[in-house]
């Protein structure tokens, strides 16, 4: 990609360039996502591509084949440990919340794509082992924050039933309870926590099945021996990290029904005492 062709058309607004259509740069923009670049991926193929899909600049049928060739992208290289792949899964992940915000504002998905999404989503969270958040001389990674944003949107969406919500709490706990290895320091937490809190606001899921979900996160004898004696402790940080934000975040949500709120308090409560023994 010619940086500075791109660098003028953000520097322009992000207006089309006379002499070209937002499909004919289609394909380059795609490939930028990949880019170990930071500028040119995130600053410019980016940040064009989703003031260009917000503006409406893509036909439905360009937003099915955007999705289709998110989705093949997600699938790069995954599960093979650190390497460059890894932006091009990510960065393809940021584009598929930026299509369910499109289908938001004007519906195109249709409920197979938007299923295939939330698999993708899943399946995604559980099988990516490369957690690196900030990456040195190549900027942003982040693999768990991006999933998590697009667990966000798939919650939000109208399309996402209670069955969806219920998968996607489960991913979530699931993620958090899995030797990784790898401290995520770098907010994940909290953008973890936002997709569960997109999950509460829909009000689809009961209090009972809320409850089981945040008991399953207090681990099992082992984990908490492992923990004991100093190892695993990783995953320790990413529980309670996770916990502790959720715990904030469900204090004053202001939208949360109260029995809700209290109901999870308490389970998140005894979930964090399960792991930090000062807790009273």
């Amino acid at each position: 990609m010619d940086k500075a062709f791109w660098a003028a058309i953000k520097a322009n607004g992000c207006d089309v360039p006379v002499g070209y259509t937002p499909q004919a740069l289609l394909p380059e923009l795609l490939a930028g996502l990949g880019s170990v670049d930071p500028e040119l991926r995130d600053e410019l193929s980016l940040e064009i591509l989703g003031t260009w899909l917000d503006a409406g600049h893509y036909p439905p049928e360009d937003l099915h084949r955007i999705t289709a060739q998110m989705l093949v992208n997600v699938g790069q290289g995954l599960g093979q440990g650190e390497n460059d792949l890894v932006f091009l899964r990510t960065f393809s992940v940021l584009i598929l919340a930026n299509l369910l915000y499109c289908d938001a504002q004007a519906a195109f998905l249709t409920g197979e794509e938007f299923h295939h999404m939330k698999a993708a989503a899943i399946e995604y969270l559980a099988t990516e082992h490369d957690l690196r958040g900030y990456v040195p001389g190549k900027g942003w990674a982040h693999s768990v924050a991006h999933t998590a944003d697009l667990l966000a949107w798939l919650a939000r969406s109208p399309r996402a039933n209670d069955d969806d919500l219920a998968d996607m709490l489960d991913a979530i706990s699931r993620k958090l309870l899995a030797h990784t290895g790898y401290a995520c320091y770098d907010k994940e937490a909290f953008r973890l926590g936002r997709a569960v809190m997109a999950i509460l606001q829909r009000d689809l899921l009961p209090n009972e099945t809320l409850v089981a979900w945040a008991e399953t996160l207090t681990g099992s004898p082992a984990m908490k021996e492992a923990f004991s004696a100093g190892r695993d402790n990783e995953r320790q940080h990413n529980l309670v990290a996770f916990l502790a934000a959720l715990h904030l975040m469900v204090t004053y949500q202001p939208d949360l029904a109260e029995a809700t709120r209290a109901a999870l308090l308490q389970a998140l409560h005894g979930a964090v005492r399960s792991y930090v023994s000062f807790i009273a």
